[in-house]
């Protein structure tokens, strides 16, 4: 068989207390900097904006970067964020990282046609970056842009870390009888209602083929969450759903001859 040892320091995690030696910040207007206004945790967060008035400014572009890190096995890349963007338009920030070939965008999180200025409180974002090998070094950087029409308060950054993922939960292959899963369950979401995150949980009493799904209103299928054959144990799956319209949603659990259906609501 084959296994890691990771020598030397892997990762990165940052709650913004000890000061602002772990990243640069560039561009025109550039309004990084370390806030006491919003916190996840502590008492500093990174925003781009104005202190006095917390709002952006037009045509903005600028970017906050970490130093250089060294990934370890299974990597991934968590932080919370707290955001409010106009409605329409291109205002926002990029989730993007750097292995010396260029920047990857991970995702944009802002603008994107809500009736209302569009924003979330503090929630917490994660990326896998599995597809780097270890001791691959890399730069994640969060790149605000706006364009000349509305602005509101903007994004706050706080507790970044860059760590190994959490593996699923599976049971072993012979685990003691008292942790054997003796029946299926599909648990009811959580949050519910939620905007835009929510969590499912599911029991599976044999192995075999699981499928998690979701649906519209109308009974069309929007989301595969689960499509593959699981050992017998505890399952955690998470849906992003900010791409999806507000309303009730149906998730549906099929495993050997279980099938459970629940309700839940998507609200903005």
């Amino acid at each position: 068989d084959e296994f890691f040892i990771s020598i030397g320091e892997f990762g990165f995690a940052d709650d913004m207390e000890s000061g602002d030696a772990n990243w640069t910040h560039t561009g025109g207007s550039d309004l990084w900097h370390l806030s006491t206004h919003r916190t996840n945790s502590g008492g500093y967060s990174w925003y781009c904006g104005n202190e006095s008035t917390f709002q952006y400014n037009n045509n903005m572009n600028n970017a906050l970067e970490t130093i250089p890190i060294v990934l370890g096995q299974d990597p991934g890349l968590s932080f919370w964020c707290w955001y409010e963007c106009p409605n329409y338009g291109t205002d926002g920030f990029y989730v993007e990282v750097n292995d010396g070939s260029g920047w990857t965008t991970l995702d944009f999180i802002g603008s994107g046609g809500a009736l209302l200025n569009t924003g979330n409180d503090w929630l917490k974002y994660v990326y896998d970056l599995s597809s780097y090998p270890p001791g691959t070094v890399i730069n994640a950087r969060f790149k605000f842009v706006s364009d000349g029409s509305d602005v509101a308060e903007g994004i706050y950054i706080d507790d970044v870390k860059i760590h190994q993922l959490e593996p699923e939960i599976i049971l072993a292959a012979d685990p003691p009888a008292e942790n054997i899963v003796k029946q299926y369950k599909l648990d009811q979401n959580y949050p519910n209602p939620f905007n835009p995150v929510t969590n499912f949980g599911f029991r599976i009493a044999d192995f075999g083929f699981v499928s998690l799904r979701v649906y519209d209103i109308m009974g069309r299928e929007v989301a595969v969450l689960v499509d593959e054959k699981k050992q017998s144990g505890e399952y955690q799956v998470q849906w992003d759903a900010r791409e999806f319209a507000s309303g009730i949603y149906f998730y549906r659990l099929e495993a050997g001859q279980f099938m459970d259906v629940k309700k839940m609501i998507l609200m903005r």
